[in-house]
């Protein structure tokens, strides 16, 4: 049986990002990871996800929110 841990060193997405992804789309993390690791290997997911993780920088009212999303985008941004 895999594991969160062996799921996620599978795919091209770190936790963090996972985890936003989670927010965004209101799914459990293992979820989240199997719907992140589909759009990363789909012609267009890279910038869906890149979208996502936007539009929640754009929302979101808290200082430290703001600045996770921020570190989560620029980490993103380097990887794809």
């Amino acid at each position: 049986m895999l594991t969160f841990e062996d799921c996620l060193a599978l795919s091209d997405l770190s936790e963090a990002q996972i985890i936003a992804l989670a927010e965004h789309e209101h799914l459990p993390e293992m979820l989240a990871l199997e719907y992140g690791e589909y759009l990363m290997h789909s012609e267009t997911g890279a910038q869906e996800l890149k979208a996502m993780i936007d539009a929640d920088l754009q929302r979101s009212g808290s200082t430290k929110n703001i600045a996770c999303l921020k570190q989560i985008l620029d980490t993103y941004k380097k990887a794809h």
